[in-house]
């Protein structure tokens, strides 16, 4: 089982993208990862999915950069 799928554990992705890293508001974080635009450890996210320290975010399409990996740390 993928650790970032287990309940409890971690934050969850759009959280990450959006508090953390401030990279957009959360609901545009929701939008990215249901238009498949999020990547976590090379597997499509999911909604709801969380990370954990040491899991490799890829966002796709990210404005005048392209795609930018961000690591959770």
């Amino acid at each position: 089982m993928n650790a970032s799928k287990v309940q409890g554990a971690g934050m969850r992705l759009a959280k990450q993208l959006s508090a953390s890293l401030r990279l957009c508001s959360r609901r545009e974080a929701e939008e990215w990862i249901s238009d498949g635009r999020v990547v976590v450890n090379g597997a499509q996210a999911e909604t709801g999915a969380k990370v954990m320290l040491g899991d490799t975010i890829l966002v796709k399409g990210m404005p005048n950069e392209g795609s930018r990996v961000f690591h959770v740390s």
